[in-house]
């Protein structure tokens, strides 16, 4: 029985594992990625609980308003600008129903994320 459980536990960390690709740093291998996630790379932000990284978020307002992962957010909350820079961060909204936090962090002319309409991309574009 104890055979089993450990087979079938490593068997699940296995396949639960980050891709290769996913924990690569081989330039040739990224190349490809780059101008995909460039632009959405500009509005991204790490969101700090505690002093360690808990979730990544979304600039959408350059006034600094964030949106993330509400159920990740615990403590004293800091938001890491694509620059560097960092800033503390409040929950000004929430919604538990879509798991959602709208953060707000006191800094000016941020590059918010740009939506488009899905009815406009071909199938299989990169989102």
């Amino acid at each position: 029985m104890l055979l089993r459980l450990l087979t079938t536990a490593a068997i699940a960390l296995a396949l639960t594992a980050p891709a290769h690709a996913q924990l690569s740093k081989d330039a040739k291998l990224l190349a490809p990625f780059k101008p995909v996630v460039a632009k959405a790379a500009e509005s991204t932000v790490r969101i700090k609980c505690n002093d360690k990284d808990a979730v990544l978020g979304t600039v959408v307002d350059s006034d600094g308003y964030i949106l993330t992962k509400l159920s990740e957010l615990k403590g004293t909350l800091f938001a890491r600008l694509p620059d560097g820079a960092e800033y503390e961060a409040t929950i000004v909204a929430a919604h538990k129903a879509t798991d959602l936090a709208l953060l707000k962090v006191d800094a000016k002319g941020l590059k918010a994320v740009t939506f488009a309409s899905s009815n406009k991309l071909e199938a299989g574009s990169w989102l």
